[in-house]
């Protein structure tokens, strides 16, 4: 958290949106993080998930990495959280039902996440929230043009853990644009 906030200081930003920018995923639980250590461990699959405020606007961005060896399982649960990314990212489009997004879940055979799997940036929680405990709501909100949200692609796996990945992506008139970079590695 204070690399986080040192960054985002650095940039002159002094506001974070959320409070926790770090965490172990838990290989137990689909959505509790492991508590009772003082440290990471080899094998841990750790979400940096940062948020800032600034002029008023909010940004998100989340990673997921595995520290040290990979655990048994984690190059796959990589695999399927970018295969679920592909099909989040092709459900943004202009006009269409923002319940899609909850369909590309389906879509790429998994589970939807116990949190959102998109909302609106700008000044706060913004429309359209599309989330599982919401799907009225999610099929009668559109993506239009020029609406910004934090899409996420959740994966779970028992023995193995999360991957996280946020990416904050502007519907444009013909598709959709990632915001966020994605580094390599």
């Amino acid at each position: 958290s204070g690399v986080m906030l040192k960054a985002m200081a650095a940039g002159g930003v002094s506001t974070p949106a959320n409070q926790d920018a770090a965490w172990v995923t838990s290989t137990e639980h689909s959505w509790r993080r492991v508590t009772g250590r003082d440290s990471i461990a080899d094998g841990d699959l750790v979400v940096f998930a940062a948020g800032v405020l600034a002029n008023g606007y909010i940004g998100e961005v989340g990673r997921t990495r595995a520290v040290g060896a990979q655990n048994n399982g984690a190059r796959g649960l990589f695999e399927r959280a970018e295969g679920l990314w592909e099909a989040l990212a092709a459900a943004c489009m202009p006009g269409v039902q923002a319940s899609g997004l909850l369909d590309a879940y389906q879509a790429a055979g998994e589970s939807l996440p116990p949190m959102p799997v998109a909302h609106g940036l700008g000044v706060g929680f913004d429309p359209p929230v599309v989330s599982p405990l919401m799907t009225e709501m999610a099929a009668d909100e559109r993506l239009d043009p020029g609406m910004v949200i934090a899409v996420t692609a959740y994966v779970w796996e028992r023995g193995v853990g999360a991957v996280l990945v946020r990416n904050a992506v502007v519907i444009t008139e013909d598709g959709s644009e990632v915001l966020t970079s994605r580094p390599e590695g």
